[in-house]
């Protein structure tokens, strides 16, 4: 099995965007995805201080993977993976990154009251911040596994490069690299090989598609190409009572907003609710 900071994971993660954005289900039914994937064996989540950050409101998600956790005596038996270095300016379409040092150990510590813990079991970077030296945010996390506040340290949506000098800078302290490895989208096999050498798990994001990674809404033809191409993962899901964890309703006609590739994910059941880790 994977592993993350010495601890066994499923193959299969909880990715929990879809339950944080605009267009996201209700707090109930939000609820009944984390426990049931908890219930078929998922045991780790992976989550962002940035799942909110459109509506206003920063760290919705770690909130709401804390709240249910908590109330449900799982916070022992949950990895909880979230990141940071993303942010939301106020009149701004989209995310931006914040990469500064100063920045990423702030929302660190942000990350540490919403979850209501005093060490995060992963962290990652969410992207690298091409205004800020690679290196500086890749020190920004060690330093912070130096100070105790994450047990294990992490990389997403990198390239080779960026990997090999994140390793030389974390070394044993980065144990993941989180990259889209997709029906669409295949992971640079230079990662995947990398990450087996030096037995850092690779998380495949967006796992059975990213139908609308461009804004598109399900009418695009990306959009019914992953439909298509994941009807039959989850007919199997469901013939293995998967399926509380993973909702899929039909397409909507309406036309695409702000954040109308958030919303499709979660219509569909894709991107943010499935990831995959194939760790050494």
């Amino acid at each position: 099995m994977p592993t993350i900071a010495g601890r066994e994971i499923s193959d299969i993660g909880l990715g929990a965007m879809a339950l944080s954005l605009s267009g996201r289900p209700s707090t109930e039914r939000a609820e009944s995805v984390i426990l049931s994937s908890v219930e078929h064996g998922i045991n780790w989540i992976d989550t962002a201080d940035s799942y909110g950050l459109g509506d206003g409101i920063e760290g919705h998600g770690e909130q709401l993977v804390a709240d249910v956790l908590e109330r449900h005596h799982l916070r022992d038996k949950v990895l909880v993976a979230t990141k940071g270095g993303h942010v939301w300016p106020s009149g701004q379409p989209r995310w931006v990154t914040d990469g500064r040092p100063a920045h990423l150990r702030a929302a660190c510590e942000r990350s540490l009251r919403r979850l209501r813990t005093d060490c995060i079991d992963l962290y990652q970077l969410h992207s690298i911040d091409p205004a800020v030296p690679a290196s500086d945010q890749f020190g920004a996390l060690a330093e912070l596994a130096d100070n105790g506040l994450i047990a294990a340290a992490g990389i997403s949506n990198v390239t080779i490069e960026e990997f090999d000098l994140a390793a030389s800078i974390l070394g044993p302290k980065l144990a993941a690299a989180q990259n889209e490895g997709s029906i669409f989208e295949q992971p640079d096999p230079g990662i995947v090989v990398r990450c087996r050498e030096l037995s850092i798990t690779f998380i495949a994001h967006s796992a059975i598609g990213v139908a609308t990674a461009a804004g598109h809404s399900t009418d695009h033809p990306r959009s019914r190409r992953s439909l298509d191409a994941m009807a039959p993962l989850l007919r199997w899901l469901r013939s293995r009572h998967f399926w509380l964890s993973f909702q899929v309703e039909q397409p909507s006609s309406e036309q695409p907003t702000r954040h109308d590739s958030a919303s499709n994910r979660s219509r569909i059941g894709s991107a943010s609710i499935l990831g995959t880790s194939n760790g050494s």
